[in-house]
Parts: structure tokens; C-alpha cells; sequence
């Protein structure tokens, strides 16, 4: 195995560079990288960004989601254009949470209707549950969804959520599929404004002193919600808020809780950096914020003190969780966490896929990047215009899990731009 490093090269490198930035003085004090690479297209990041205690930790966070972007970003040439009910495999459009009916009634929608009779681009992945060879729809699993073949219809788009770089696909496949868990957990309380238990970590000596270490000088607020209890996976939001009242966030899911604490704490400062950067520049939206098109103006919609009440009710629960009362996903290894994780999803009516994106020159590195697919989960949106409201999940799951007392009717969803970067 060559490895991550290789990738880094100012002239001939998928990453051109990756550098530490320097901290403001309400920053955290862990390290932060950022990874440039050559954007796939204007429209597209090319980089990554990478937050942790240890500097060689970030750097490589840094440097494979770089990677992973570049892997992931056009769809291969060749792919077959077919109806699903003409090719044999194919994964049933039924199954994906993208939009509601009402929202395909507008005139001014760009998707249509995801149906087995709806001519797409189809890759090739296979399940995960039983390694069955199958086909998903491109625009799905690449970040281009936009480069339609001829005769294509657009049914839907793509962000970064489920690719990942990993040493090894299982490692990729965990980590990408974690990431599924992670956002279908914050969609399910953000549309259903759930204010569920804070984690408290006052037992846990070590992640005391990791917060004294690095958080305790930016004099930031911060709280820590427990998703947990959407997948009985370790998960967590971390939201924190600066005396001019901005919001960021950040979430994670991990095999282990005090893994899951630290990635989204870590994510939320990284968050709210760019919240502070953006704050004197930060456009006007629409009343109906039917402009935030990027994850950017996620950012900017609560980097504006006015806007920050919206998200309130997701710490407003005077519950507190025990952090040492948060299971671990189960596994001695990368590969048992997989299949631990996967057959919880399984037993809850979600098969999970994994398709490999690498590319022959990360493949020579010794990476491999992988797309998790989970058509039941609820997608993190990005376009306000084209929110992801379709599928019962995100209706039904909150009353099923016990945090709602029946099911949700569209109408009653938080329509509200998300805060997630």
C-alpha cells in the first residue's frame, strides 16, 4: 500500500495541496486542513477538509475526502441507459425516498418521477447484506448527477453523503455507510423538530479533558443531542452558538459514542468557522429561502443571528444521556462492524448497498472509495426548492420509534433550511 500521501503532489497530485489553517480566537483548538484538488466541474468541490486532535489524523481525513470526490465525480462512460423493468438486478425505484407527489405537481420541479419505467443510467453495486450483484441509478451515486446521457431523465441529485476512502472497501463501505445512518438520524429531528436527550460526558474523564484542551478557550456554547436512538448506533449532533448568536452544526455516527462526540463536535466548530467567515458577507434570502441551492447557504442561513431560533427546539429537551450509556456497534474489527451494522438495517427493513467508484490511480495508491446506497434512509437535501420528502420514513419512522405520537402528514414537516454544512 502506497497510501494517502502519494495522492499529494503540487504538480502532478490528485490533491495539489493540504495545508493547516490557522485558528481564530473563538476556534477550537484542534487542528484543521484543507485539502485542494482540481474540481471536477465549477459547480463541484474538489477539496476536503479534515478537524482532529491529532494533526496527522486531520491531514488524512483531509486528503481522502479530497480523494473520494475526485473518485466519485464523473459517471464511468458506457453505463447502460435502460428502464429498471429492462434490466435484470436493477433496485427497485420504488424503494427511494427522493420526493412527494405534491412537489412533482409544480410546474417549475426539474425531477420527475422515479419509476420503473423511467429511462436512466444504471452502475453496478452489489448488496451488502448478501453480496448479490445489482444495479442503482448514476445520478445517485455520482457527484455529476447533472450530466445526463441523451434520452436520460432527471430523477434526482446527489451530495457527498455515503462516499467515503478507506484502506480497504469494508473500511470504506463502514465509514460511507455510517455516514447514511448519521444524516437519515438528523433529517428524521429536523422534520419532526424532535428535541431529544443531551449527551452528558462528566463520566467519561477522558473526553472531559479533550474538551478542556480544545474547546474550553473559544468560549463557544455548546451542545451535544443523542441520535442513538434512531439506529442503536452511536450518533450524535453537536450544535454550538457564539455570543453574536450564530448557529453551526455538525453531526456523526461511529462504532463507538466517544468517536461519534468528538467527529461531530468537531465538525460543528469546523462549521461554525465558516459561519463566521460568512457572517458580514451573507446574502438576504428569499422569505421562503427557495435560493439556498448549496451547503454553503445552509451555512449562512444561521451564521445570521435571526434565523438561529428556527433550530432551538433541537437542544431545548431538559433530558440528559450518560454517554457511557450509549452502546458500541458491535465487531473486534472493520468487517464485523460492517456486518453488525448492516444486519441491524436489514432487521429494520433497509438493505444497504455499496458500489465501488475507485479509480485505477487510487487504486494504485492502495485506496479504495465506495458509495453506501440505502434507499429507505432519508437523504440529506440541499436544494430548498427540491427538499427530499418523499418515502414513508420520513412520516412514519418518529411515531415508530416512539418520539411522535402518530405519523407525520407532509404538512406538518419542518420545511425549514436544515443548518447542516
Amino acid at each position: 500500500m502506497i497510501g494517502l500521501e502519494a495522492a499529494c503532489s503540487r504538480y502532478v497530485g490528485i490533491v495539489a495541496h493540504a495545508d493547516a489553517l490557522l485558528a481564530a480566537p473563538d476556534d477550537s483548538r484542534l487542528t484543521h486542513v484543507v485539502a485542494l484538488g482540481p474540481a471536477p466541474a465549477d459547480d463541484l468541490d474538489g477539496g476536503g477538509a479534515g478537524y482532529a486532535a491529532d494533526p496527522a489524523a486531520a491531514r488524512a481525513a483531509a486528503l481522502g475526502e479530497a480523494i473520494e470526490r475526485y473518485a466519485a465525480a464523473e459517471p464511468p462512460a458506457g453505463l447502460p441507459l435502460a428502464r429498471a423493468c429492462e434490466l435484470d438486478g436493477a433496485v427497485d425505484p420504488e424503494r427511494f425516498a427522493l420526493f412527494a407527489p405534491d412537489q412533482y405537481r409544480r410546474a417549475s420541479f426539474p425531477f420527475v418521477p422515479f419509476t420503473r419505467r423511467t429511462r436512466v443510467r444504471w452502475t453496478e453495486g452489489r448488496s451488502l447484506a448478501d453480496g448479490a450483484r445489482v444495479f442503482l441509478p448514476a445520478q445517485l451515486v455520482y457527484l455529476r448527477w447533472d450530466a445526463l446521457a441523451d434520452g436520460e431523465e432527471p430523477i434526482g441529485y446527489s451530495t457527498s453523503s455515503g462516499l467515503a476512502c478507506g484502506g480497504s472497501f469494508e473500511e470504506a463501505a463502514l465509514a460511507g455507510l455510517l455516514e447514511l445512518v448519521e444524516r437519515d438520524a438528523f433529517m428524521l429531528a429536523w422534520r419532526a423538530r424532535l428535541s431529544l436527550p443531551l449527551l452528558e460526558i462528566s463520566s467519561v474523564p477522558e473526553l472531559v479533558a479533550w474538551e478542556r484542551r480544545y474547546l474550553a478557550a473559544s468560549r463557544l456554547r455548546l451542545d451535544v443531542v443523542d441520535l442513538s436512538v434512531v439506529h442503536d448506533v452511536p450518533t450524535a449532533l453537536a450544535v454550538v452558538r457564539d455570543a453574536a448568536g450564530s448557529l453551526a452544526a455538525g453531526a456523526a455516527a461511529a462504532p463507538d459514542p466517544a468517536g461519534a462526540y468528538r467527529k461531530a463536535v468537531a465538525e460543528a466548530y469546523a462549521s461554525h468557522g465558516a459561519a463566521r467567515r460568512m457572517r458580514s458577507a451573507a446574502p438576504r434570502f428569499r422569505d421562503d429561502f427557495s435560493d439556498v441551492v448549496s451547503f454553503g447557504d445552509h451555512i449562512r442561513v444561521y451564521a445570521e443571528p435571526a434565523n438561529a431560533a428556527r433550530a432551538d427546539f433541537l437542544t431545548a429537551s431538559p433530558a440528559r444521556r450518560p454517554i457511557r450509556d450509549v452502546k458500541p456497534l458491535e465487531g473486534q474489527d472493520t468487517t464485523e462492524q460492517l456486518e453488525a451494522l448492516v444486519a441491524r438495517l436489514v432487521a429494520c427493513g433497509i438493505e444497504p448497498y455499496a458500489v465501488d467508484a475507485t479509480t485505477p490511480d487510487v487504486a494504485e495508491l492502495g485506496l479504495h472509495v465506495v458509495r453506501a446506497v440505502a434507499p429507505e434512509l432519508c437523504p440529506l437535501d440541499v436544494r430548498q426548492d427540491a427538499c427530499f420528502l418523499g418515502g414513508e420514513r420520513l412520516r412514519t419512522a418518529p411515531a415508530a420509534l416512539g418520539l411522535r405520537a402518530r405519523p407525520l402528514r407532509i404538512s406538518e414537516l419542518n420545511l425549514d433550511p436544515h443548518p447542516f454544512p
